[in-house]
């Protein structure tokens, strides 16, 4: 994956603290747009930082053991 940007950071230091949620509230969180933080859960999703099972997230075990890099 190329380089963060810095909502997806930001994703990730929310799932880092609260663990486990739904695009609606990391938007509600963030101040972002649903839009937005939805194109980049998907994308972290994709890359293997975040996994999504019945609408929420959480992160990866690959990504808490540091095989991804944030």
């Amino acid at each position: 994956m190329p380089v963060l940007t810095t909502l997806e950071r930001d994703i990730l230091n929310c799932f880092e603290m609260i663990g486990a949620t739904d695009a609606d509230d990391i938007s509600h969180i963030l101040g972002e747009s649903p839009r937005a933080v939805q194109d980049a859960l998907i994308k972290l999703d994709d890359a293997g930082y975040l996994l999504m099972r019945n609408g929420w997230y959480r992160l990866s075990e690959a990504y808490k053991a540091g095989l991804t890099h944030g």
